[in-house]
C-alpha cells in the first residue's frame, strides 16, 4: 500500500467517524480534501492540513457521545479514537508533502 493508499485510507476511517459521532461538517470537509487528493489536486494537502491545524479546526473538536456526560468511557473512546486518527492522518500527509 502506498503512502497515498494509506491516506485516503486513513481519512476515509475519520470520516467515518466523524460522521458516526454526528460531526457531519467535519466529515464533509475531509471528505472534500480526500477528493482532492485523490484526483491529485495541488488543493487537497494544504486544505487538509488546514483542517487539521488552524485554530477552531478539527483539534479543537471533542466530541459528545448521546446520553453520557464527558467523564463517560464511552465519551474518552470516541475522542481517543479521533485523536489516533488525526494524528495518523497528520503524520501521513506531511510525509505525502514531503
Amino acid at each position: 500500500m502506498t503512502q497515498n493508499d494509506q491516506l485516503i485510507a486513513t481519512l476515509r476511517e475519520l470520516t467515518a467517524h466523524l460522521r458516526a459521532h454526528d460531526e457531519p461538517t467535519w466529515a464533509d470537509a475531509l471528505t472534500e480534501c480526500r477528493f482532492l487528493i485523490e484526483d491529485a489536486d495541488p488543493r487537497g494537502l494544504p486544505r487538509l492540513l488546514r483542517n487539521l491545524e488552524s485554530e477552531g479546526g478539527l483539534n479543537d473538536l471533542a466530541l459528545r457521545v448521546p446520553h453520557a456526560d464527558s467523564g463517560d468511557r464511552a465519551t474518552q473512546r470516541a475522542n481517543g479514537r479521533l485523536l489516533e486518527l488525526m494524528a495518523e492522518t497528520h503524520t501521513l500527509a506531511n510525509a505525502f508533502s514531503t
